[in-house]
């Protein structure tokens, strides 16, 4: 298996760990959903937004070397649904993205610059592990209020999941 089919499998496998966690999230209280739980985002909504946010600023650091100028803002998205929307459309984006990758593509170094105007040399590939490790930690937290809440996303492991 190549490293582009690698990255495709294990994207594969965020969409679909992603997509239970939101299947869960469905089946909270609003008053569940919105809760201030006291992580690092807030509530299970803050948390999944903070989600799909840093996966739209990498992809379009991926695609221009820059973040978005106007990045995501909370308030456009006020519920999940408004959340699951914008989630497809960047799924099939970032899948789009990938597939337009060579092998060489993957390994380059590409220069990156945050908000800040400072610039950082990174290999393609990193950056695209990068956006799965961090989502993971936060599908951890996730789960964890998810199943506080009574609402399991079940088990999320990799070596569960059918390509």
């Amino acid at each position: 298996m190549s490293e582009k089919e690698h990255i495709l499998v294990l994207y594969g496998y965020q969409y679909h760990a992603n997509s239970r966690i939101r299947q869960a999230a469905e089946k909270v209280s609003v008053e569940q959903y919105y809760d201030d739980s006291g992580y690092s985002h807030g509530s299970l909504h803050g948390l999944l937004f903070h989600v799909l946010r840093t996966e739209h600023v990498w992809l379009t650091i991926l695609q221009t070397g820059a973040p978005p100028d106007l990045p995501l803002i909370l308030e456009d998205f006020p519920d999940l649904p408004s959340l699951e929307t914008r989630w497809q459309a960047e799924e099939q984006a970032m899948r789009q993205y990938i597939e337009t990758l060579s092998e060489a593509d993957l390994n380059a170094e590409i220069a990156a610059t945050d908000w800040r105007g400072n610039t950082y040399q990174m290999k393609r590939w990193h950056i695209l592990v990068h956006v799965i490790l961090h989502g993971m930690q936060h599908r951890s937290e996730a789960a964890e209020l998810l199943t506080g809440y009574g609402q399991s996303p079940g088990n999320l492991d990799f070596i569960f999941y059918e390509e």
